[in-house]
């Protein structure tokens, strides 16, 4: 986690360089200091997130000593979590970074609170179904190694244990290990998530109508025809987060669907649109699904090498010799993995970049004016200036515009 600093003190160091006059629009002078103050709120965030969890790993063993139960130890590790971090956090974000930007938010309202506490309550039912898979999925047990000795009324002399005698760790038996139930169980559900994820989307009761309304649609048709794409699956995004930011994703790997927003269509030009979509057509031609979907079980499998070497070693080091909790192990694992994290980052989103990179070329070459179409919609967002090279590169999962429109031009000749 400490890692992290670095990235961020570059981002903010470069960020600070950048002087009013360099821009021609003082709305894109006023996001470049948004940017940086989430900057500087995140650099205390991971000084700060250190220093909680260094606590919460001294403090594992009293804490569970005090609840003795893996979905209590649970509930009252995420509620520290939440009181401690997420939620002071959250309120200086939105109170003194995104008020800048937004007028709407010059108070801390009800529904940013509603919002991070279903966030931090996903995350601790999450661990909860975890706790409960080890216990009635796995049927992991705990094997206690010291048997209470009995009284022997024939015996006069009773040999007592010599307390310098090292214990054997306790062992767990399982007839499914957990950290083997976790990969079997979570990559196919990934899978399944992202291949139907269209119709959870639908499902959810998000709005979507056809594109056919608007002038482009023969733009669009035309394009979908010569892709070989269904046009009936290209759709308009009515939904709440999506208004107000010119943007289309596709997404699906069974169920495959490309999403616009109304915000595209009526800031862009109809090219300019339509290359928006070319675009997204391109992640479809090249599966790129498919690939980040690889990059999300390699990650996962790492988890599982983790909960591996945990459950394996013990937790004899931290104090709790006598019993296994699954709960302890998970939080004991999640932080453990951070530097694999912080190595696996960067990789992932190098590719992630690359992906981008081709499905430009893919818009590029069909004649379509993508790079045009970024440069607006980076106006639009009032995004003109570039970020540190090292963080886009540890952070960004899409190359900074000058990048991109670069590689467009390669990609053209």
């Amino acid at each position: 986690m400490i890692m992290d600093l670095i990235p961020n003190l570059s981002q903010l160091s470069y960020l600070k360089k950048y002087k009013e006059s360099e821009f021609d629009n003082i709305l894109d002078y006023k996001k470049l200091n948004i940017v940086i103050d989430s900057t500087r709120l995140d650099i205390l965030k991971i000084l700060i997130s250190a220093s909680y969890y260094v606590l919460i790993f001294l403090l594992l063993k009293f804490i569970w000593t005090k609840t003795h139960n893996d979905y209590i130890f649970t509930v009252v590790l995420y509620t520290l979590k939440f009181i401690l971090l997420d939620l002071p956090f959250d309120f200086v974000d939105v109170v003194f970074v995104t008020a800048k930007y937004n007028s709407d938010y010059k108070t801390y309202r009800k529904s940013d609170f509603n919002k991070l506490l279903m966030t931090s309550f996903g995350q601790c039912a999450l661990q909860l179904i975890s706790v409960f898979a080890d216990k009635r999925v796995a049927r992991c047990t705990d094997l206690n190694q010291e048997e209470t000795p009995q009284e022997n009324n024939n015996t006069a002399n009773v040999t007592q244990e010599d307390p310098t005698e090292v214990q054997n760790p306790p062992q767990r038996r399982c007839k499914i290990p957990f950290w083997l139930f976790h990969v079997v169980f979570s990559v196919p559900s990934l899978f399944i998530l992202i291949a139907i994820f269209p119709k959870l989307l639908m499902l959810k009761g998000e709005v979507f109508q056809p594109i056919s309304p608007y002038d482009i649609n023969n733009s669009i048709a035309k394009l979908s025809e010569k892709v070989g794409f269904p046009y009936n699956d290209i759709l308009i995004s009515n939904s709440i987060r999506d208004q107000g930011i010119p943007n289309a994703y596709f997404t699906g790997i069974i169920v495959k669907k490309v999403f616009v927003t109304n915000s595209l269509l009526s800031i862009t030009a109809i090219p300019e649109a339509t290359a928006v979509i070319g675009h997204e057509l391109g992640h479809y031609k090249h599966n790129d699904v498919i690939i980040i979907f690889l990059l999300q079980a390699v990650y996962i499998l790492l988890y599982g090498l983790v909960l591996y070497i945990v459950q394996k070693k013990g937790l004899s080091e931290l104090g709790i010799t006598q019993v296994m909790p699954v709960s302890v192990i998970i939080v004991v694992s999640m932080n453990l993995i951070l530097p694999f994290v912080t190595i696996y980052r960067p990789l992932f989103n190098t590719i992630a970049r690359t992906t981008e990179k081709n499905a430009d070329c893919f818009a590029a070459q069909l004649g379509l004016p993508i790079a045009e179409a970024l440069t607006s919609i980076t106006k639009v967002m009032h995004q003109t200036f570039n970020p540190s090279p090292l963080y886009s590169f540890v952070y960004y999962n899409h190359p900074p515009l000058d990048e991109r429109v670069e590689h467009i031009s390669k990609c053209k000749k």
